[in-house]
């Protein structure tokens, strides 16, 4: 039996917790079920990133980084930081019942300096500097951060 993490919360309540942590860190975020698929408004979405979802084809590209981080995520048995298809950072932190995954907490679209602390991106795909190069105001707009302010 799947357990969804939608029956367990009240997704109200947890939207506006969503929405004090944006306030207080300029981090998006995104409460995701076992599939990567939004089941709570993005908190803080980035102008980038909402063009990106408005378009069906892109979202699932969007929709395969959060599961596949996920999966990283569940295997290490800890939050998880990873590169986008558009070389945004984003943590999923994975929410587990019971050892059951059922869903996952995406936090980020940010830039930062990852040569640093380099991190694995999730997937490639072939128009990526096509499409940031679209919207490149949009995509200047996303805050740079250092990764240890994150941690």
């Amino acid at each position: 039996m799947v357990i969804k993490l939608e029956n367990l919360i009240d997704i109200d309540k947890w939207e506006q917790l969503q929405d004090a942590l944006f306030e207080l860190t300029n981090l998006s975020m995104v409460l995701v079920d076992y599939q990567g698929i939004i089941i709570s408004k993005h908190s803080g979405i980035r102008s980038f990133c909402q063009i990106v979802r408005s378009d069906k084809e892109m979202s699932k590209y969007c929709e395969k980084c959060y599961a596949r981080g996920a999966i990283e995520a569940i295997r290490q048995e800890k939050p998880y930081y990873y590169l986008c298809h558009f070389n945004l950072i984003d943590l999923v932190i994975p929410i587990m019942l019971k050892n059951q995954y059922i869903g996952s907490i995406m936090v980020g679209q940010i830039k930062s300096d990852v040569k640093e602390q380099p991190l694995k991106k999730i997937l490639d795909i072939p128009n990526t500097k096509e499409i940031i190069d679209r919207l490149s105001q949009e995509y200047e707009e996303i805050p740079f951060i250092n990764l240890e302010e994150m941690s």
